[in-house]
């Protein structure tokens, strides 16, 4: 599990460039990465970015996908 604070990393780039509501200056705060089941139909881990956004809201990413 990762941790990270702050803004020259790639996950807090994309939120604030993609992501993020810029009509209420929405930031990201923290985020986390970890490994996760996205789709209970196709049960499979996937990493993912658990982000807190500086109104407090949690977004979560995925970060990476693999096609079969």
């Amino acid at each position: 599990m990762l941790i990270r604070k702050g803004k020259s990393d790639y996950i807090a780039y994309y939120f604030n460039e993609n992501v993020a509501d810029l009509r209420v200056r929405e930031t990201c705060k923290l985020y986390m990465r970890c490994k996760c089941v996205v789709d209970l139909s196709l049960p499979k881990e996937r990493e993912v970015a658990i982000v807190l956004n500086s109104e407090e809201k949690f977004y979560m990413l995925v970060v990476s996908v693999t096609f079969d």
